[in-house]
């Protein structure tokens, strides 16, 4: 599995997390310094999340027809040149574009890792190594705020946006060591003559609605869990809600690489299904939870569950893919995601506002339960399918 294109893929993702979460959180903090309101500041830091969404969208056909060595040298560059504009010109408008380039860049870099991954791994060990490249999420998030808050309180915020600038340039030397992936004269056979397409098998991989459905619940209890637990912390005075946080990297990083092993071995519904449960147990921890001893058990819980499930989610959708689909295939996926992440603020945040938070996490029990319930429903259509293609 450690070969030499998979430890440039590894490097070209550490740095690009590296990268990203150095310069994510000090959006606000550096839009308020160059006299951006709060309301300003708060539009600045999402926008790079709204522009990835709507990347996502609309990328389908491009990310399909050309080649991906090509595409993540330019998304790597994409977000060499924002944080590097950010650090030379300081200006609201310039900050607003670089976080539009950032946006555009994580989305399309973030489906072609995976599509990468597939290429240039045997599919036996793919969970395995998937799940290793997601560690470098997990490093990025932990590293990435210490050093940027370093960074800021003793250089100033331009000097958090040189760095990560540094990180990207890492990443874009690393991606011209990266092989373009070639299809064997095997599966291009097998791939068949090209077909008519319609407008929307442009866009997405219709095979891949079902894990991107499974993506969407996924993505809402993350998204809630990500966004809101510090205001729940708040509401409820729990100064420590910070382990919280400290919990979910710990227990990711130290358990990310066997969820992809076990992946391997037993397949996705054994290994998904009791995430599933792990992140019911999650929400209904964090629905009650008064003191740290409650919150580190959330965290820890929804790291065994969100956390393994998502290197699962990736190496699932390009499972049985057609090469030539793997980029429109993890792209329909990680579109799943990006919808979740955006609905479970959204709702979570109204029945927070008017319910509490123990409904709130509620709420995000039951979509658990039909995260559960879906996951069955999957698999025993995906192997229906299997078999009646046999």
């Amino acid at each position: 599995m450690w070969t030499r294109a998979y430890l440039c893929l590894f490097f070209f993702e550490l740095c690009l997390q590296l990268g990203t979460q150095t310069s994510n959180p000090i959006v606000s903090n550096y839009a308020l310094s160059l006299g951006a309101t709060v309301a300003l500041a708060g539009t600045l830091a999402s926008i790079s999340a709204f522009s990835g969404l709507i990347m996502r969208a609309l990328s389908g056909p491009l990310l399909a027809r050309l080649p991906i060595k090509k595409l993540l040298i330019f998304f790597s560059v994409l977000f060499c040149a924002g944080s590097f504009l950010c650090t030379l010109i300081q200006d609201l408008q310039v900050l607003a574009i670089c976080r539009v380039m950032a946006g555009v860049a994580n989305a399309g870099k973030s489906t072609l890792i995976i599509a990468y991954a597939a290429y240039i791994l045997p599919e036996e060990t793919r969970g395995q190594g998937v799940a290793w490249i997601a560690i470098c999420n997990v490093i990025g998030v932990a590293l990435g705020p210490i050093i940027s808050s370093f960074m800021g309180d003793h250089f100033g915020w331009r000097s958090a946006f040189f760095l990560s600038g540094v990180f990207f340039l890492l990443a874009v030397a690393s991606s011209l060591l990266l092989k373009s992936p070639q299809v064997s004269d095997d599966k291009k056979k097998d791939a068949g003559p090209a077909e008519k397409r319609s407008v929307l098998k442009s866009f997405v991989y219709i095979g891949a609605l079902p894990i991107a459905f499974i993506a969407v619940l996924e993505g809402v209890c993350y998204g809630t869990m990500n966004t809101l637990t510090l205001t729940v912390g708040e509401m409820r005075g729990i100064t420590s809600i910070s382990l919280y946080y400290v919990a979910y990297v710990t227990v990711s990083f130290a358990a990310r690489p066997f969820s992809g092993r076990f992946y391997d071995r037993f397949g996705f519904r054994k290994v998904c299904v009791p995430m599933a449960l792990f992140i019911f147990g999650a929400m209904i921890a964090m629905a009650f939870a008064q003191g740290p001893a409650s919150v580190l058990v959330a965290g820890a819980l929804f790291a065994l569950g969100q956390g393994c499930m998502w290197p699962c989610l990736q190496a699932q959708c390009v499972k049985g893919v057609p090469p030539e689909k793997y980029s429109l295939s993890a792209n329909t996926m990680s579109l799943g995601v990006d919808v979740g992440c955006t609905l479970g603020p959204l709702l979570g945040g109204v029945i927070l506002s008017a319910a509490g938070a123990t409904a709130m996490y509620l709420f995000d029990a039951a979509i658990a339960c039909m995260l559960l319930a879906a996951i069955v429903f999957y698999d025993n259509l995906h192997r229906l399918v299997t078999n009646n293609r046999s």
